[in-house]
């Protein structure tokens, strides 16, 4: 196998594109995979590039992607296209975008830099129990005036952006975990809803946001290894049962009845 090098060349493939194995190089100018883009094999680098790809994008187990050096996004652009990625550690696709009027839905684990949802679009997260993990910082999910995020069933949104303050995106949520690798301050931008667990990790701050004081609603689990600046908002726990861990300073603590919740031993909350 060897190396395809688009040299500052706009490539555009009516049919489904293979990688097998080698390189394929997309240099500097617009790459348009209509018929969708696998890679089974060696590695795919998107250099400066701009991608669009149609059909369904996958990735297999051993493959590799390489995300742009420059912020170029990679636009997912079909009508109903599936997005994966096998590796047991998954490529960072970098800036992703969706447009048109379609939906992308993952099949697998995935990893993104940053997520857009354009209007008329939709973003699934699929069926599988999958984790998207967002390693952008400043606001690195957002959702145009019509685009939708739809947290399918039993996923988690894990925010690994580290060091400069990020913002979480105001979505329904199954799961949302925050796992810097740095100290770094998560602000909620509005009320914002899950119907699974929240874990704040070691080095996370999750802040309701001084002007506003949002409101956080947790079907599942309240995980605090970090900091929990509540401000003048409400936390309301409306699970049927809940764990709440670590120390946590709560303003307004809310459980809808009847529930069970269990307070981790050696743990302080106020």
């Amino acid at each position: 196998a060897g190396t395809f090098d688009a040299n500052a060349n706009a490539v555009t493939a009516t049919g489904l594109t293979t990688v097998s194995g080698g390189t394929y190089s997309a240099s500097t100018a617009t790459q348009t995979f209509n018929g969708g883009l696998t890679i089974s094999g060696g590695t795919f680098t998107q250099a400066t590039s701009t991608l669009n790809v149609s059909g369904n994008f996958a990735i297999s187990s051993g493959a590799t992607f390489t995300k742009s050096t420059n912020s170029s996004a990679l636009t997912l652009n079909g009508t109903t296209q599936n997005i994966s990625d096998a590796n047991a550690t998954t490529n960072d696709l970098g800036v992703v975008s969706t447009s048109g009027t379609g939906t992308a839905t993952m099949t697998n684990n995935l990893k993104v830099t940053s997520l857009s949802i354009g209007n008329g679009t939709t973003f699934n997260l699929g069926a599988g129990s999958y984790t998207l993990t967002i390693t952008g910082t400043g606001t690195p999910l957002t959702t145009n005036t019509t685009g939708t995020f739809n947290a399918g069933t039993g996923s988690t949104v894990l925010y690994t952006g580290a060091t400069t303050a990020t913002n979480i995106a105001t979505v329904a949520y199954v799961n949302l975990t925050l796992t810097p690798t740095a100290a770094t301050t998560y602000s909620l931008l509005g009320n914002t809803t899950l119907t699974g667990n929240l874990t704040i990790s070691t080095n996370a701050t999750l802040d309701t946001t001084l002007a506003n004081s949002y409101s956080l609603t947790v079907a599942g689990n309240f995980s605090n290894s970090g900091t929990f600046t509540a401000r003048s908002g409400t936390v309301t726990l409306n699970g049927s049962s809940h764990d709440v861990s670590g120390s946590s300073s709560f303003n307004n603590l809310t459980f809808t009845a009847p529930q069970t919740v269990t307070f981790t031993a050696g743990t302080t909350q106020t």
